[in-house]
């Protein structure tokens, strides 16, 4: 029921690493390599300048040793509930698409200044009350040049259009493009005029590893598909919600789940809320604010699609959609969808090492607001 994995080499989430100490200026060895001048002596700027020409210079020689290519191809595992065969997300042939990621030194940005969607710096809500509901932009890919079809993922991507479109989105579907179509359709929406728009959704159909995701010809960055809408390169969009939908395996981990006995417990919690005096104020948000990321699955795990059914994180989504875009916050159906993806869900493959494995949404949130899609009047 899915593409052949390797065998985990570890926990599928990194965590954060502890705090660097420095080592005592006597504890220092005498062998360490020593810079081409002693800081003191030189200005500040050329400090900076030549550490970072040396860590670029470090890491593109990083880059130039790694492997060209490296064959596993995957294997299709007969699910015995349906006629159909289940795959996951993973690509099949690993690394036998050239990754397309630059290395680039930091960036220098101006302080951007716009008008700001709400009344309110502390509104607990997004405004959602433009003209327009936005632009929802799918890439569905389901043939690759050098991998096996995703099938099944236009079963996802005709469900996913239909819900959008409901919620009042302009939606647009690009099938099956490469690299380079890719970033050029991200580019020119970055560039379009959303000032009339409530928010933007971007949805991603498509096979993954860790990190990466892949059009028809060639991996890249999963951080690609958003750095063209942060509050500084579109600025129409700032202070809107950006939100991204992406399923894709990333990674070859398989989560054989845990057994839990129910007791019946009851609680409660609430939330402060924060009042905030009107007028004219001029406040900054940070450029990454405002986005959200909806992941089918955490980092290192596969993500679970069937032919016959689309895939289970893109369906409950729609399901969740449908049933709370009115009354519940983004967040919270997001929260929805964990649980059914969660619950609902178990591979079928007996006698198979990717029997009854379990999969489980990863959110990644950088909101401001609560999103809510009501309907406009």
């Amino acid at each position: 029921m899915g593409d052949k994995a390797k065998r985990a080499s570890g926990p599928g989430a990194s965590g954060s690493r502890g705090k660097n100490t420095k080592p005592a200026e006597t504890q220092r060895p005498s062998n360490l390599s020593q810079p081409d001048a002693r800081a003191e002596d030189l200005p500040f700027t050329e400090v900076m300048s030549r550490r970072r020409r040396k860590n670029l210079n470090s890491a593109q020689s990083v880059c130039s040793a790694l492997p060209s290519s490296q064959k596993n191809r995957g294997k299709d595992v007969l699910d015995s509930s349906s006629n159909n065969f289940s795959r996951t997300d993973a690509n099949p042939l690993r690394s036998t698409l050239r990754r397309q990621s630059a290395i680039q030194p930091p960036r220098e940005t101006s302080l951007v200044e716009v008008a700001s969607p709400v009344v309110d710096i502390y509104a607990e809500e997004y405004n959602m009350n433009y003209p327009r509901r936005g632009v929802a932009l799918i890439f569905n890919h389901v043939h690759f040049d050098t991998e096996e079809s995703r099938e099944g993922s236009s079963k996802d991507c005709d469900r996913l259009k239909g819900v959008l479109t409901k919620l009042g989105f302009e939606v647009r579907v690009e099938k099956d493009l490469d690299f380079s179509g890719v970033m050029v359709t991200l580019r020119k929406l970055s560039q379009e005029d959303h000032s009339q728009n409530d928010c933007l959704v971007v949805a991603v159909l498509t096979h993954g590893s860790k990190g990466e995701l892949y059009a028809r010809d060639h991996t890249y960055d999963a951080e690609k598909l958003w750095l063209n809408f942060t509050a500084d390169r579109c600025p129409s969009l700032a202070g809107k919600p950006k939100i991204f939908f992406v399923q894709a395996c990333r990674g070859d981990n398989l989560d054989s789940g845990t057994v839990l006995k129910i007791r019946k417990t009851s609680g409660q919690t609430g939330t402060d809320e924060v009042d905030a005096s009107g007028g004219s104020i001029r406040y900054a948000i940070p450029n990454n604010a405002d986005i959200i990321i909806a992941n089918a699955t955490i980092e290192g795990y596969y993500a679970w699609r069937n032919p016959g059914t689309g895939s289970w994180f893109i369906q409950q989504l729609c399901n969740q959609l449908e049933l709370h875009h009115d009354r519940r916050d983004l967040q919270t159906i997001l929260t929805f969808v964990s649980c059914r993806v969660a619950v609902d869900h178990e591979s079928d493959v007996p006698g198979s090492y990717m029997n009854k494995m379990k999969q489980i949404p990863c959110v990644l949130s950088m909101l401001t607001r609560l999103v809510y899609f009501r309907r406009k009047q």
